[in-house]
Formats: structure tokens, sequence, C-alpha cells
């Protein structure tokens, strides 16, 4: 009797683990619901995440109104730079726990290249409460990125630490 229960149970826990893994788009090999069941239930939640913005809406959701930072990276698929500094962006992005990488292409979203007066590529806002905190068009090295990621995080637990 206790080995149907423990057999279902474990049945039970793989499908919720295997349903969690769809949901926040795991890529799940064989052997791997082991390590997937220690992410879905740890504390530590991974709240980084990559959005590819598709209109001004769709921005304002993602960015504007997000809980915590936001670098947006203006990217358009011809430009050489750009495919060197998305990779890093995203790098340093999923390393980090608590900022949040948007990539918008310029093609594609006219209006927010002219609402935010992009007039080169790549270009990367830093968003925290709505608010562009830094900004700089161009190729950066990686020294640069770290120093705006470290930028954001400090004005995240700032505002974490102050009493709401």
């Amino acid at each position: 009797m206790l080995q149907i229960i423990k057999s279902d149970l474990i049945s039970t826990l793989k499908s919720l683990v295997k349903s969690a893994i769809i949901r926040n788009q795991y890529i799940a090999g064989p052997g791997s619901i082991a390590a997937a069941t220690k992410r879905h239930f740890s504390q530590d939640t991974v709240v980084c995440k990559k959005y590819d913005v598709n209109d001004h809406e769709e921005f304002d959701q993602l960015v504007i109104n997000s809980d915590h930072p936001v670098i947006v990276d203006f990217h358009a698929e011809w430009c050489e730079p750009c495919h060197v500094l998305t990779p890093l962006l995203q790098a340093l992005t999923e390393k980090s726990k608590h900022v949040d990488l948007a990539i918008v292409d310029v093609e594609l979203n006219r209006d927010l290249v002219e609402t935010f007066d992009v007039k080169a590529v790549p270009a990367v806002l830093a968003f925290y409460n709505g608010v562009i905190v830094d900004k700089f068009i161009g190729l950066a090295d990686e020294k640069r990125l770290e120093a705006l990621m470290k930028k954001l995080k400090l004005k995240n637990q700032v505002a974490c630490a102050i009493p709401g």
C-alpha cells in the first residue's frame, strides 16, 4: 500500500515539474527532472526575463510598469555592433535575478524609436520604475555593461530596503 502511494506521489511530482517546465519554457532533456525539480521548488526563483518587444503597449507592460530594472536594447538585424552587444547583454542579465532585458527591433517599432529619440543603433536604455536612469549609444565593453548592471542592482536594493 505504501509503495503504491509513493509511486503515485512520484508520478504527480513529475507531472507538476513537467508542466512547470513547459510554462516557464525551460528545455529539459532526459534525466534533468531532478535538476528541474530543484529549480522549481527552490525559494530562489528566477526573475530575470528576456522580452522581444513587438509594440508600444507591450513596451509599457514589460518595461514601464515593471517592478524591477529593465535594460532595453534597441537593435537592428543589419547592425553588426548589435550582433556583438545583444549577446553580451543577454549573458549579463541571465546571471542576474533582478534585471530584465527587453529587445526592441528598430525596424519593427518606429513609434518606440521616435518616443525615445533613438538616433543610432545599438542604443541601450536602462529603466527603473518606468524612468530612464542611464543610457548609451554604440558598442560598449563588458566593464561598461557590468557598471550598468551594478547601478541597476544598487537602485533595486535601495528601493527594497526602504519600507513602503
